[in-house]
């Protein structure tokens, strides 16, 4: 929701806002093939807080580039398009195998609920997200009329743009510290249900397996 104004008063250039969408699309399609491989070799919970330490180090190099360092803005945004393409590939997952935790804990199998309530607090927080950042900029004075914007407020679309996304991921990173299931349990859930006949997705790979 900044790119726009970030871009145009921050950079000094609002074309740069197609550079800086392309640098966030792309990298997900570069390395996205990746996840799979990273996924076995530390485990959904650490590869998500590994996504989310690269994503607070571009969104800091968001906040410290300008239009005399552009090149900060490049490595930063590149960098939070690949913690946000990953961290967001990782939950996809993730939510399909709270499904089989909750079959596993309850004895019910919830996927329409489940998928529902993580919907709906996905969509809840992109629109709060970008109601967030435009009430940051307006507490730093805004001013939609002007030809240019003061330093503080050039400083408060900065920290709309990077400081508010990098805590974001470091609330992410701490949450996940909490979460109880390893790939080892998830295995282990699987191959539970499994015996009991419950699964409908027992013996998929946990790796790869989607909603």
């Amino acid at each position: 929701g900044m790119g726009a104004y970030y871009a145009r008063d921050v950079l000094g250039d609002a074309r740069l806002i197609a550079v800086n969408t392309a640098l966030m699309a792309s990298m997900i399609i570069a390395f996205g093939w990746l996840i799979p491989v990273a996924v076995r070799a530390v485990g959904k919970p650490r590869l998500f807080q590994i996504g989310g330490l690269i994503g607070i180090v571009g969104g800091v190099l968001l906040f410290l580039a300008s239009s005399d360092a552009l090149w900060l803005a490049f490595v930063g945004m590149g960098l939070f398009g690949l913690a946000n393409g990953l961290v967001n590939t990782l939950m996809w997952n993730m939510e399909a195998d709270s499904v089989e935790y909750g079959e596993w804990r309850t004895g019910i199998r919830n996927e329409g609920t489940t998928y529902a309530v993580f919907s709906f607090v996905r969509k809840a927080s992109q629109a709060l997200g970008g109601a967030v950042g435009l009430w940051i900029i307006d507490w730093f004075g805004y001013d939609g009329l002007a030809e240019s914007q003061s330093d503080l407020t050039l400083t408060g679309i900065s920290v709309a743009m990077g400081l508010l996304p990098a805590a974001a991921m470091l609330i992410g990173i701490i949450v996940m510290h909490f979460y109880p299931m390893s790939d080892e349990k998830h295995r282990e859930i699987i191959e539970e249900l499994e015996a009991r006949g419950g699964s409908s997705t027992a013996g998929a790979d946990p790796a790869t397996h989607e909603a």
